[in-house]
């Protein structure tokens, strides 16, 4: 939702996002994870969305970053890292991401 928050009041978050990717922490990743699997941008069904403020282009923009090869990339790399517990969130965001693009 912060995100959301910067890109809602036009704040270029470029340099969010770069940070956010050159990250390899796992915490980064699994929040991530969380990005990818339950922030709806509108883009998953009909409902209103945090995101319906934002911009129609920073919401593409976004949501491209979000479902890249480099976010299942960064997602992978921490799985070796990741308390067991905590595997299935990763997982879940492997498979979001497979399905949105597919």
């Amino acid at each position: 939702m912060w995100l959301c928050g910067l890109a809602t009041l036009n704040v270029d978050i470029g340099a969010e996002l770069l940070y956010w990717r050159e990250s390899t922490s796992v915490a980064a990743a699994m929040q991530l994870a969380h990005f990818v699997s339950f922030d709806d941008m509108g883009d998953d069904d009909d409902s209103p969305s945090f995101w319906s403020d934002v911009d129609a282009t920073a919401r593409t923009v976004v949501a491209n970053w979000r479902n890249s090869s480099s976010t299942r990339a960064q997602i992978e790399a921490a799985m070796p890292r990741v308390d067991a517990n905590d595997a299935w969130m990763l997982e879940t965001a492997l498979k979001t991401i497979r399905k949105r693009n597919n």
